[in-house]
């Protein structure tokens, strides 16, 4: 069920078992919230690390798109807050994307926007860049 993991096959049902623990785990908001947290908390977690945990959590919360918004906005939340705290201008917030939810929040607005782009606004929007390209 995990075809990305590659162990040798003695450990394999043990690694199994783990991440179907830890898949559980991410399905339980307050565990999430914690986790995301903490990782951000982390002196050694870079830019690089933020993306990509917040592209992996994404990814696995594509199908339960609620329960990501719920999670999404008490992480933006947060930073709202700790935003007030610093007293950082309002306009600077989402601008550097520096924390997992403003990187989970550009995967949730791709995620959200595919159909449309792709269904309505596509095309559209190819004929402008042709016609400007021009």
């Amino acid at each position: 069920p995990f075809p990305l993991v590659q162990v040798p096959g003695y450990r394999q049902e043990r690694v199994e078992k783990g991440l179907k623990l830890f898949a559980q785990l991410i399905n339980n908001e307050v565990f999430l919230l914690s986790f995301i947290r903490t990782l951000e908390s982390q002196r050694s977690f870079s830019m690089r690390d933020r993306g990509n945990v917040a592209s992996l959590i994404m990814t696995v919360l594509q199908s339960k798109l609620e329960y990501a918004t719920d999670v999404l906005k008490q992480l933006l939340a947060d930073l709202i807050d700790k935003n007030l705290e610093s007293k950082n201008h309002p306009k600077l917030l989402l601008r550097r994307t520096e924390s997992v939810a403003e990187k989970m929040l550009t995967n949730w607005f791709t995620f959200l926007l595919y159909k449309f782009l792709k269904e309505c606004a596509g095309e559209p929007l190819f004929s402008l860049f042709c016609a400007i390209k021009q």
